[in-house]
């Protein structure tokens, strides 16, 4: 029951957050819930990105998929759903628009959910530089910022 509530809701190749977890399963205590989520990863079900990220692998003839950390990166700092908060920055702006022909080694995301004015975070060994926002970014004002 708990997976197929997962897959209803969040859906396959795309990370689960543990905080997502909790807020799908409020009526449950983090205790009973760590304990399915572990249930869920011995079965292979339920796969570890890395501490705090999950997701639900899909089954092919090359094997189980795997989870890009640009799509982690995303749906953490930019975009989840319906909810915009983050935009691409820095050199991987210029190279999306087509400005410049360099393609940056660590790409930059201001987003609302950062607190501090800049870190360098790594998602899957993939290096990121996360920015606070000087502006709340939303959906009506993504595309002018």
């Amino acid at each position: 029951m708990f997976i197929e509530k997962l897959e209803q809701k969040m859906g396959r190749d795309r990370p689960i957050f543990l905080s997502d977890i909790f807020d799908l399963f409020k009526d449950y205590s983090q205790a009973y819930i760590y304990k399915l989520i572990k249930e869920g990863e011995k079965t292979g079900k339920l796969v570890k990105f890395e501490r705090g990220i999950y997701y639900l692998p899909t089954k092919s003839y090359f094997g189980e998929s795997l989870l890009s950390p640009n799509e982690v990166a995303f749906e953490k700092y930019v975009s989840n759903g319906d909810d915009n908060y983050g935009v691409l920055g820095g050199l991987s702006i210029l190279n999306y628009f087509g400005v410049t022909t360099q393609v940056p080694q660590t790409i930059t995301i201001v987003t609302n959910k950062e607190a501090t004015r800049g870190r360098k975070v790594y998602i899957g060994n993939m290096p990121y530089i996360v920015k606070k926002s000087r502006m709340e970014i939303s959906k009506t004002n993504q595309a002018a910022y």
